[in-house]
């Protein structure tokens, strides 16, 4: 059995590519028309490509957060305190050099063993995160994705001298602005770029 390939002229509405068609010549001498799966393979593609935006939306947080440039979300804390534990703990002399610079090991072991162990598993729109945060509690109370999407926002949480203003502060709150100007989906993009 053989086969010629060639393009159809109609082309894919998802991708714009044309599909294969296959001319096969069976053994009996007779021909047939076998058409490639390529419709099949887009829509795959276009499923993957929808699953991949919800991904990418989710690690966006509520307060404008992007996990990806999180230092819990990427371990950038968790491993190097790891790898400063482990040392700490198999050099007994650093134990005495804490104490004669006034600090107590017993509080920076204890410290590196929370930092060691702590990282996010997932986005806070899973439920990872800061569990007392008050911008999710806000957002999730009020139905809403993102913080700017309140008629309120920016409310007292953004306040500069509020009480969690290290937290939520000037960059992210630009930052939540930002998308509120372009879109959340277009400001996903930029960080991709």
């Amino acid at each position: 059995m053989t086969a010629e390939t060639f393009l159809t002229g109609s082309l894919c509405l998802n991708c714009s590519d044309p599909p294969i068609v296959f001319l096969v010549y069976l053994p009996d001498g007779t021909k047939t028309l076998a058409r490639s799966s390529h419709q099949s393979r887009c829509v795959v593609r276009a499923v993957e490509s929808v699953k991949v935006r919800e991904a990418r939306r989710n690690e966006v947080a509520y307060c404008g957060c992007y996990c990806r440039n999180c230092h819990w979300y990427s371990d950038a804390l968790r491993k190097p305190a790891g790898q400063l534990l482990g040392l700490v703990k198999a050099n007994f002399e650093v134990a005495g050099w804490i104490k004669e610079k006034g600090g107590s090991s017993t509080e920076t072991i204890k410290g590196l063993e929370i930092l060691s162990k702590s990282a996010c598993a997932f986005n806070c729109n899973g439920g990872s995160g800061w569990t007392g945060c008050p911008v999710r509690k806000c957002c999730t109370e009020k139905g809403i994705d993102f913080c700017f999407e309140c008629a309120d926002f920016p409310c007292d949480n953004w306040d500069e001298k509020g009480k969690h203003s290290n937290v939520f502060n000037k960059a992210k709150k630009e930052r939540l602005q930002e998308m509120k100007s372009i879109g959340v989906e277009e400001w996903i993009k930029k960080q991709w770029e």
